[in-house]
């Protein structure tokens, strides 16, 4: 149990650094392709959920090798992690902003932050719970390709919708470079 604990904190920790890091990785490397999938090609709140999906990703995968063979729901915690982030941020952000009218940065990175520990808490406690039904591997499983999937597709095909829409250019997806 302290093992999986300490491993969540520094997986929110990790979570939290790399999301920062990338948040403006693509824009500072003049838009590189490579990184276009990874971190926010615009400001989109939809872009940007991005930086806690990936490195959330990366650090499960680590972690996988030290404590996923020890654990009986690895798959199921982590796949619960993916999507309470961007879920959180989403119900955060867009009730905030209703209630103000506008966004707040400092309220955007504790939006980020929050979610992030809801994450990985949630996680902590699935990964210490007698292991469930199967059936929630595979759909963990499931749910997280689906997840991964659709947050490329959508940089490249967002819909004309305002949560894919960069409010500073107006634009959806990745902006036109000259």
């Amino acid at each position: 149990m302290k093992k999986i604990l300490i491993w969540e904190a520094v997986g929110a920790l990790f979570i939290i650094i790399a999301g920062i890091l990338l948040h403006s990785a693509y824009e500072q490397s003049g838009g590189l392709a490579l990184l276009t999938p990874f971190g926010p090609v615009n400001e989109s709140v939809w872009e940007h959920l991005k930086i806690g999906i990936w490195p959330a990703t990366i650090f499960a995968l680590i972690e996988y090798f030290f404590i996923g063979k020890e654990t009986k729901n690895f798959v199921a915690a982590k796949a619960a992690c993916i999507y309470l982030i961007p879920a959180i941020i989403l119900a955060i952000y867009n009730n905030y902003t209703c209630v103000l009218g506008y966004n707040v940065l400092i309220l955007d990175i504790l939006t980020f932050i929050i979610a992030v520990i809801i994450g990985q808490a949630i996680s902590c406690y699935i990964l210490v719970s007698p292991e469930g039904d199967p059936v929630w591997k595979y759909l963990g499983a499931v749910t997280w390709v689906v997840i991964l999937t659709g947050i490329v597709w959508i940089t490249y095909y967002p819909p004309h919708l305002p949560v894919f829409r960069d409010p500073m250019s107006g634009v959806y997806g990745i902006p036109f470079r000259e």
